[in-house]
């Protein structure tokens, strides 16, 4: 029987190709909505800094969603370093995390870009830390994913 393997949508094209779809749900994830206002002050690879809007968090890592321009040679594998959190109080414990840039997704008619990390040399109460978060973010079936 011959196996066919199906295209991949255009955005999964655009990841990072070590990136797998089991890494994607290892950690319950939760997603803020447009609205809210939580950012990561982050240490940049040429060590400026700067302040990107948070899309969404797990245990294992965030997805940021800056401005195309704020981005500027954002790459996968730069390590940046999670300064604090902004806007989400409960979040404060994250500062000082380094994280390590696991894809970056820039589609060139949005005005924002997609950049996917991982959370590396993590204690583990904080990622419990996270989960508390997010369970009583999700109390009622409030966005988790």
């Amino acid at each position: 029987m011959h196996n066919q393997r199906h295209p991949l949508p255009r955005s999964e094209k655009l990841m990072d190709k070590n990136y797998t779809g089991a890494d994607r749900r290892q950690f319950k994830r939760f997603m803020f909505s447009a609205t809210d206002e939580v950012f990561g002050l982050v240490q940049l690879p040429n060590d400026t800094e700067a302040a990107f809007k948070i899309a969404d968090i797990s245990a294992g890592g965030l997805r940021f969603i800056p401005q195309r321009d704020e981005s500027v040679g954002i790459r996968t594998g730069n390590t940046l370093f999670l300064l604090r959190i902004q806007g989400q109080t409960q979040l404060a414990f994250l500062s000082g995390v380094k994280l390590t840039v696991k894809w970056v997704l820039d589609e060139s008619q949005f005005a924002h870009v997609m950049i996917g990390c991982e959370f590396v040399d993590f204690p583990e109460n904080l990622g419990r830390q996270i989960e508390d978060f997010i369970g009583a973010q999700t109390t009622g079936g409030r966005r988790e994913i």
